[in-house]
């Protein structure tokens, strides 16, 4: 007998990963409750999972952008050494956090992080449109806004090592707060989530 566990995880990946290229972001805020409610995963393995499951789509999402030129490496390197920080500290939170409490702060926060979500969805399709056929123009940083872009990293890298969401608000957030274009934002977001992934994984692996 097939264990329908094999048909609704892939599933679930698909769509997410649907999302995620349409719309920038990992897709964590999306995999922690699904593990959590559907499948019962415990909150810490669920945290852990997700941002195991955050690297293949953001990088793949990631090549995808970086071909059409909706990459700014510079900037995204900033603010992803950023998240490598925030994410540590947020993992080793995380890990002292007791199950039962993680799981409701992480159902509160969902609720929480739902309005501001989908009002940044609305706000990146609405500038999409609004720049649709202007040039992709890279930012250049000055060290002021190099010490800002990196505190946007490390508050992304923080939600994403303490609930195993992307953390793709504050990216967001940092990236529009440089007056990067929109489909920039988007390609850019995805890249910075690679660290978050990356230094997630470690932290909870060791």
């Amino acid at each position: 007998m097939i264990d329908i566990n094999l048909v609704l995880l892939p599933l679930f990946g698909f769509l997410i990963g649907i999302l995620v290229s349409m719309f920038g972001g990992g897709g964590g805020g999306l995999y922690v409750p699904v593990l959590i409610l559907i499948f019962g995963v415990t909150p810490q393995v669920a945290v852990a999972t997700s941002l195991a499951s955050v690297l293949p789509t953001s990088v793949v999402s990631s090549i995808s952008h970086f071909k059409e030129g909706n990459v700014d490496i510079h900037t995204g390197l900033i603010l992803g050494i950023g998240g490598i920080v925030g994410t540590l500290i947020g993992a080793m939170i995380a890990n002292l956090i007791p199950p039962v409490l993680l799981q409701k702060i992480l159902g509160i926060f969902t609720l929480i992080m739902l309005v501001p979500m989908f009002r940044s969805l609305l706000q990146r399709q609405q500038k999409m449109k609004e720049q649709n056929g202007e040039k992709q123009e890279k930012s250049t940083l000055t060290g002021p806004k190099r010490a800002i872009a990196s505190l946007f990293g490390v508050a992304s890298g923080l939600l994403a090592g303490v609930f195993g969401i992307s953390g793709t608000p504050p990216i967001i957030a940092g990236l529009y707060s440089l007056d990067l274009p929109a489909l920039m934002v988007v390609g850019t977001s995805v890249f910075v989530l690679i660290f978050n992934s990356l230094a997630g994984i470690g932290v909870f692996i060791y």
